[in-house]
């Protein structure tokens, strides 16, 4: 596959895209803002990439190729938000290739992301006034749940095949153990931030069947839908399941 052109696609749909410092960690943010504002700011988180290559090697640049999350944003009404994972979007002298790997959802990870998403916060004068949404697509989803009860203002987590239990995931699949990484499965109920947690019936990656248990377990609404899986065809499906997003109170 190509890599995916990100200048050209942020161009073309009028977004504003640059870095915001967090802690430790530079991200890429691309901002979208709509021509009749409303109380909330939705941010989108994406999913894992590529972080290995053939299943063997880690690969030097983990940024997705498909950047699900991003195209999803597109159809978005709301105020929106992408947020970019260190060391995505552009390597710096920090980085090492375990945020990308074993460390993928760690405590470095969520506590630089919260840092760049407040200081975007503060610098747009939007804590106070603005209800802040989560939306996190795969590896994404782990991410969107533990950031939100670290961030003001979160009142809903969106979760789209998001990948809410690691430990479950990494054994099913045979994959390296996530040692270094918070396992949304294991934090407390996000109390008083609303949840829904959407998957496709035919994900082989994420199963239907463990996003229904992490729901069982730690509450929210569970969307299934028929005819897709991990990588199709979330962007057609995505305008109504906003107005889904939309009614949960």
């Amino acid at each position: 596959m190509q890599p995916f052109n990100y200048d050209e696609y942020v161009g073309s749909n009028g977004f504003n895209a640059y870095w915001q410092d967090g802690s430790g960690f530079r991200h890429w943010l691309v901002e979208k803002k709509p021509a009749q504002p409303s109380g909330v700011i939705r941010v989108y988180i994406g999913g894992d990439g590529t972080p290995w290559l053939l299943g063997r090697y880690v690969n030097d640049d983990p940024t997705p190729l498909n950047p699900i999350a991003l195209k999803l944003m597109k159809y978005d009404s709301q105020q929106s938000l992408y947020l970019g994972r260190p060391c995505y979007h552009g390597l710096e002298a920090a980085c090492n290739n375990s945020l990308w790997t074993s460390a993928r959802y760690s405590r470095e990870v969520v506590d630089s992301m919260v840092s760049a998403l407040e200081r975007y916060l503060s610098a747009n004068r939007a804590r106070s006034e603005k209800d802040i949404e989560l939306v996190g697509y795969s590896g994404g989803g782990a991410l969107a749940m533990l950031l939100a009860s670290r961030v003001d203002a979160v009142t809903k987590v969106v979760t789209v095949a998001g990948n809410l239990d690691h430990f479950a995931w990494t054994k099913r699949l045979s994959y390296l153990p996530l040692h270094e990484s918070l396992n949304p499965i294991e934090q407390a109920p996000l109390n008083g931030i609303e949840t829904v947690h959407i998957i496709g019936r035919e994900d082989k990656n994420i199963l239907a069947s463990t996003v229904k248990e992490f729901v069982s377990r730690k509450g929210g609404k569970y969307i299934e839908l028929e005819g897709l899986d991990h990588s199709c065809c979330w962007e057609t499906a995505w305008p109504s399941l906003l107005k889904e997003i939309d009614k949960v109170e």
